[in-house]
């Protein structure tokens, strides 16, 4: 799994930490059953990524169509003007869809960038 450019932010605000517990993808094939998770625990500063993508996490698949990703949120700190903030988040588990899935095969690597937030 890996993360990339994160999304436009506020002027003064110079690093935005997101700490996650863990990691999942959904196969398409299947209705809420089709989780898979993955190991992956840590804290990344998503302003560091700006055209650059950071391993989270790696790990075997089945050979499928994939189209969902999943964290979960444990918390976010936002430096703004040289001060660090708690922020609150909508929701500790955020759901990213695939745009079009990505169909991961043994012969052929695979990759997709869920709403242009978060590769797989």
């Amino acid at each position: 799994m890996l993360l990339t450019d994160p999304p436009t932010v506020p002027e003064g605000v110079s690093a935005v930490y997101i700490s996650y517990s863990s990691i999942a993808i959904h196969a398409s094939e299947f209705n809420n059953s089709g989780w898979i998770a993955f190991s992956g625990r840590g804290t990344i500063d998503a302003l560091k990524l700006v055209n650059l993508s950071e391993t989270i996490s790696s790990g075997v698949v089945p050979s499928l169509t994939y189209d969902l990703v999943e964290f979960n949120i444990s918390s976010v700190e936002v430096t703004y003007v040289g001060e660090n903030y708690t922020a609150t988040v909508a929701s500790e588990k955020l759901v990213v869809p695939i745009i079009g899935g990505v169909k991961v095969s043994s012969s052929n690597p695979s990759a997709a960038r869920p709403a242009d937030t978060i590769g797989v």
